[in-house]
């Protein structure tokens, strides 16, 4: 799958396939303080972790810098379809879940959850009035380093005690040395950080390896609202280990999916000394604020 030149991924795709079912899916709505906000963040994690990536432990929660910004929150346990995302914010604007409805609504991702919202913006362009992607670029090259230096393994017999019921297509990074080598910088990180996201992992099917990218990514020409792109400078995947070599990759993605944001309105930040899982790093707090500030910067 991850050879340079491989059209293996590409021979295993036949198409959009329409799926209707029932699901359950695990969320959590946070408001500030003060009371509810009407401006909502709707947050989408990545692969290798759940929704608690977002609310990690105290002084490594995005939901905390959010919620005190003024912003309402909802984090949610990802399933592998954009159209679920869509679904929800529907929802969330018609006021389905908590009366009145939501009028303002910000797509947060990571990684394979920043995929999922940049595709939502290019599928339902209306559905966000701005897009916040982490952990993300346009550069795949490091994206072979970073698959294979997961190791990844069966779930259900890397973690038995969690992911007995799983069948063989779901599997976790193999362990904490995996972990640490594709998420995070040394030393930029506390390592009982790391030890809690190793035992609390997520998982990652065979599907979503197979649609991580460009069946899911897509250009957005009718977007003219806010864009951010914020990754660790040192992210493996999406920076194959520098976010500045040979000059700001993230600053591609302008160009690449939103040629209809105008310049004031699309930014980057690279944080240095953390890697692809930005938020278990000692500069997350950085990017929380600097997230909560550019939303500011543009009126939201």
């Amino acid at each position: 799958m991850w050879t340079a030149g491989s059209t293996f991924p590409d021979s295993m795709s036949k198409g959009t396939i329409h799926v209707n079912g029932t699901y359950e899916i695990g969320a959590t709505l946070c408001f500030p303080s003060n009371g509810t906000s009407s401006k909502l963040q709707i947050l989408t994690h990545g692969i290798g972790f759940d929704r608690y990536y977002w609310d990690f432990a105290p002084n490594w929660s995005y939901v905390d810098v959010a919620t005190a910004a003024g912003y309402s929150v909802l984090l949610y346990d990802r399933r592998r379809s954009m159209e679920i995302l869509h679904s929800l914010i529907t929802r969330l604007r018609r006021g389905t879940y908590t009366p009145p409805p939501f009028e303002t609504v910000i797509g947060v991702g990571h990684s394979f959850g920043s995929a999922i919202t940049q595709g939502l913006t290019a599928a339902h362009p209306t559905d966000l009035d701005a897009a916040i992607l982490t952990g993300f670029s346009t550069n795949a090259t490091g994206m072979p380093m970073f698959n294979l230096g997961q190791n990844p393994t069966i779930a259900s017999l890397n973690q038995p005690y969690r992911f007995s019921s799983l069948n063989n297509g779901f599997f976790v990074v193999a362990s904490p040395v995996s972990n640490q080598q594709t998420f995070f910088t040394y030393p930029n990180f506390d390592p009982h950080i790391l030890s809690l996201a190793d035992a609390t992992k997520g998982t990652v099917t065979i599907g979503e390896l197979f649609t991580a990218g460009s069946a899911v990514v897509k250009p957005a020409p009718k977007v003219t609202f806010p864009v951010a792109v914020v990754a660790g400078n040192e992210d493996l995947g999406f920076c194959a280990g520098n976010c500045s070599y040979p000059e700001n990759v993230l600053a591609e993605v302008g160009p690449a999916l939103y040629p209809g944001v105008e310049n004031g309105r699309f930014e980057t930040l690279r944080v240095v000394g953390a890697g692809h899982g930005l938020n278990l790093h000692f500069g997350a707090h950085e990017a929380f604020e600097w997230i909560q500030g550019f939303l500011g910067r543009n009126g939201l």
